[in-house]
């Protein structure tokens, strides 16, 4: 058995930051009754940081859409 996974390109994906700072959205359209999984940061990407240069732990989000 064979499995096709579509990911979509995200190379012109522009986050949106709150006017504080501390919440990033991403516009990302989800399909519904799906799992997905997100990661911030890996051990060979920091891109997420404090102000000050303090990098986020990396993080993986797993979460699934509704009906």
């Amino acid at each position: 058995m064979s499995i096709k996974l579509s990911v979509p390109d995200l190379s012109d994906l522009k986050p949106t930051w709150s006017p504080d700072g501390t919440s990033v959205t991403f516009g990302l359209p989800l399909l519904p009754d799906s799992t997905y999984t997100a990661r911030l940061n890996s051990d060979h990407n920091i891109g997420f940081h404090t102000p000050a240069g303090i990098p986020l732990w990396p993080r993986q989000l797993d979460f699934q859409t509704g009906p």
